[in-house]
């Protein structure tokens, strides 16, 4: 009976209004009704300080972009140029072309220039002095920004090949004679010249072999025939 009764005034004390736990919670408190809803009303403020963080001091972890396009080489004995598009976040530091020959084991390395702020960077190779039986060159491109970023397009050990144009070969020039034409006379297809001089060496040939009737000549000049050497001039 005592249990029961206690429980059923703890149940009633529980059950007391709201408004009745509040003037409780006041005289606790020793504070007045008025200054516990002033209190409960005002919005409480939230300070922020600067932490000290900064965007721009962030590390940059991000490398470089490359973009290249492949192309056939020339003959050699001429430039050969190479080309890249190189972009990054921050700021290119540097962008390296490494080339070999075929046949050859160790890479050189020769800077590549951007021309005039187009983020487009070249080289050229000159090929005038390559050993003989090279066929290709063979490279690879490497850009770095400021923060230290690499990025490569093509690598050491399986670099870019670019072919070189054959040689095409020298066919050899044979001279060849040209026929001598003799002039023709246009009218009516008829040298009168050489019928002429023709007409007065066979005149001069009987006048030699005969020898009578000219004067001052005597038939003891010609005996047992005579020789008489016509000279014709070429028109």
């Amino acid at each position: 009976m005592v249990g029961n009764t206690l429980v059923k005034r703890m149940a009633r004390f529980l059950a007391m209004p709201v408004s009745i736990w509040f003037a409780v919670w006041c005289v606790l408190a020793a504070i007045s009704p008025a200054q516990a809803l002033a209190q409960s009303s005002t919005q409480p403020v939230i300070k922020v300080q600067n932490s000290g963080f900064d965007e721009a001091t962030l590390p940059d972890f991000e490398s470089p972009i490359i973009e290249h396009i492949e192309r056939e080489g020339g003959p050699l004995g001429s430039l050969e140029g190479f080309g890249a598009t190189v972009v990054d976040n921050d700021e290119i530091a540097s962008v390296t072309l490494y080339y070999r020959f075929s046949g050859e084991n160790e890479f050189a390395q020769l800077p590549m220039r951007e021309i005039a702020s187009s983020s487009f960077y070249s080289a050229r190779v000159g090929t005038s002095n390559v050993p003989s039986g090279t066929v290709s060159i063979e490279y690879y491109i490497q850009a770095e920004d400021v923060s230290g970023n690499l990025v490569l397009n093509g690598f050491a050990f399986q670099p870019l090949v670019r072919f070189f144009e054959p040689a095409k070969p020298i066919t050899p020039i044979t001279p060849v004679a040209e026929p001598i034409t003799e002039p023709v006379e246009s009218a009516g297809g008829v040298n009168w010249l050489y019928i002429g001089l023709g007409v007065l060496a066979v005149g001069a040939i009987a006048a030699a072999a005969g020898g009578g009737g000219s004067s001052g000549g005597s038939s003891d000049d010609c005996v047992g025939g005579c020789e008489v050497t016509v000279t014709f001039p070429r028109p």
